[in-house]
């Protein structure tokens, strides 16, 4: 995705959460989830730190919901199952 992306929302499912970045950082300010997409598409999410502490809380590998994005920035994500 490039930096002239629009802002979507889709029908999506989480396939994965995790953290990756620099040894003894804040957990929260280095969260991802890839999610898969109804028609197939993959997305990676980098996730805020204001977003990672709710999202983690509420949401787990394998919920379905919608989620509205541009680019790796999440805007809103809500679940359905």
């Amino acid at each position: 995705m490039g930096m002239f992306d629009k802002r979507r929302q889709v029908k999506a499912t989480i396939v994965r959460i995790w953290e990756q970045g620099p040894p003894g950082g804040p957990w929260y300010y280095w969260i991802y989830v890839l999610f898969d997409t109804d028609d197939g598409e993959r997305i990676k999410i980098h996730l805020k730190k204001s977003q990672a502490k709710k999202f983690t809380d509420v949401s787990a590998e394998g919920d379905t919901g919608y989620l509205d994005f541009k680019g790796d920035r999440m805007y809103s994500w809500e679940r359905t199952g």
